[in-house]
């Protein structure tokens, strides 16, 4: 259990409460819970600090490595025992910090040839260093398609290549508008969130869908639940969370 969906189920039933009762306390559906538990979805900021204020969970412990010490067999993670760990700083801080925003237009095509060198980099800042990664428009009929760069504490270990903002995106597995950071890679593991570059309309757009198998053959669908014919892997969804951007407006 040493992933947050591990730390999250192993809480819960620690607790002795159910799906349902866990997604009360902290006003979300029973599902996000099961799916969290499953990873068949991530853990977001606004989830993470509901669980803070609402059971007392260290945000440290469930989103980073510091819950090594809640994994030995006779030890029971409390939330007076996890206030004992420092805290990483307020995660309301930590996001209204991320600033420094561009007005550039970008080709979606260009922009992800030229993140075939290595765009991610550390900044130092108070509190620590953050990485910084790229933000790219997932469709060239978005309208603000603009050059950003999203910002998050290094601690956190996110090893993608770029960020997508999935607002406006039609998609069954992911619900808009989140940051999606997507790893670049063609090889495929398992039941995996995949960034795809379809060609439509005369132009290219990229698209979020979960791998399936049909006869034992792979494949993906769309929102419509049609076959995608020509596509090309760009990589996989490995962490998202709710676009921070919108509360700053």
């Amino acid at each position: 259990m040493n992933k947050t969906s591990g730390r999250l189920k192993r809480l819960r039933l620690h607790m002795g409460l159910t799906q349902k009762e866990l997604g009360d306390k902290l006003g979300v559906p029973w599902y996000l819970i099961k799916n969290i538990e499953t990873e068949k979805t991530k853990l977001s900021i606004e989830l993470a600090e509901g669980l803070y204020k609402n059971l007392g969970v260290n945000i440290n412990w469930i989103l980073s490595g510091e819950g090594e010490r809640f994994l030995e067999t006779n030890f029971h993670p409390l939330p007076e025992e996890e206030e004992k760990l420092e805290l990483i700083p307020e995660v309301k801080k930590i996001v209204y910090d991320m600033k420094e925003v561009t007005n550039k237009i970008i080709d979606l095509n260009k922009k992800i040839m030229v993140q075939e060198d290595k765009g991610i980099y550390k900044v130092s800042s108070e509190g620590g260093n953050k990485r910084r990664y790229p933000l790219i428009s997932a469709s060239p009929f978005t309208e603000n398609c603009r050059d950003e760069y999203i910002e998050l504490p290094e601690e956190w270990n996110i090893s993608a290549d770029f960020v997508i903002n999935t607002e406006g995106m039609t998609d069954r597995e992911i619900l808009p508008p989140v940051l999606c950071f997507i790893r670049k890679q063609k090889e495929l593991t398992g039941n995996d969130m995949v960034a795809l570059k379809i060609y439509e309309n005369h132009l290219y757009q990229l698209i979020l869908s979960k791998v399936e198998y049909v006869n034992g053959l792979m494949e993906f669908q769309d929102s419509r639940r049609e076959k995608i014919e020509n596509f090309e892997i760009i990589g996989i969804a490995i962490f998202w969370m709710s676009d921070y951007r919108i509360n700053l407006k």
